[in-house]
């Protein structure tokens, strides 16, 4: 199953569209619930389709614990409240199988765009020289100034510094749109496009990976180690579970940093003293705050 299997949109007002208060008022939150379940159903499916054989809903009764003749009743409600569609032996919902189609057309070029990055990045040795023990490349020298002004002004005033990262304005910001969802900077979709299937957090995973590039850490740098990330997790054929989430690899404890280029090579090798400097970073943090 891939890394997006679990994803689709849902648009937090669908409780009022007109559809689904038709289905409500026959059925209440239990046929709500029973709809969104079959469209997870849906999703699942390489086409976002179901087959509508002669047991679909003797299988789907059994699925959610209904009756069969309820099920049966219920997908014939839903494809005259219009919420489903029934063609060529096919049963899918139209709005879903627009969205979904949005999306991977989305997700196809984000993919691409990834592909490009790395055959560049592997056809350029100087490149490959000039980032290897490089990882912590500082911005330019106006803004590592700012920043110690920033920080200094904190220091200065008793706090410490915001955690508002989606407010300071820069390319690397987010925007929440007026539908209550945010707007991430592309390079920031790329990342998230290629990372492991995991259970990870967006928005967390944001956090991290804009303090790393306003660290002046390049986007090449990090979608290089994501990749190489990915191909450790498809080889080792590492569960979802224990996937690590984007905000711990790009997380305080620098896991991304095992993935550069030239030191992925000799991961396996040095991974006891890895492991053992991460303990010992890990310790001395714990120590610190306590």
């Amino acid at each position: 199953m891939g890394k997006d299997a679990y994803y689709f949109s849902h648009d937090a007002n669908a409780q009022d569209d007109e559809k689904i208060l038709d289905l409500r008022a026959d059925y209440g939150w239990e046929g709500y619930g029973l709809f969104w379940a079959i469209l997870e159903l849906m999703r699942n499916q390489s086409d976002y389709m179901l087959e509508n054989g002669n047991r679909l809903y003797k299988k789907l009764s059994m699925k959610f614990n209904v009756r069969p003749d309820f099920m049966e009743q219920f997908f014939n409600d839903c494809l005259e409240y219009g919420l489903f569609i029934e063609e060529n032996g096919k049963i899918y919902s139209k709005s879903f199988l627009e969205r979904m189609e949005k999306y991977e057309k989305r997700k196809s070029a984000a993919r691409k765009a990834a592909n490009a990055r790395w055959n560049n990045d592997s056809g350029s040795s100087e490149k490959q020289k000039e980032s290897k023990g490089n990882a912590n490349v500082m911005r330019t020298h106006s803004d590592g100034n700012a920043s110690k002004v920033k920080e200094s002004k904190e220091k200065k005033n008793g706090n410490k510094p915001s955690d508002k990262s989606d407010q300071a304005g820069d390319k690397f910001s987010i925007n929440k749109l007026d539908n209550g969802r945010y707007d991430y900077p592309e390079e920031f979709e790329i990342i998230w496009s290629a990372y492991p299937e995991s259970k990870s957090n967006k928005k967390a995973g944001w956090r991290k990976w804009t303090a790393l590039r306003r660290k002046g850490v390049g986007n090449d740098q990090l979608l290089l180690t994501v990749s190489n990330y990915f191909k450790e997790i498809k080889k080792n054929n590492t569960d979802v579970e224990y996937t690590k989430h984007m905000k711990t690899f790009f997380g305080p404890d620098d896991y991304w940093k095992d993935y550069l280029d030239n030191e992925f090579n000799q991961h396996k090798e040095n991974g006891e003293d890895d492991k053992q400097q991460r303990l010992e970073k890990q310790f001395e943090r714990a120590k610190r705050y306590g």
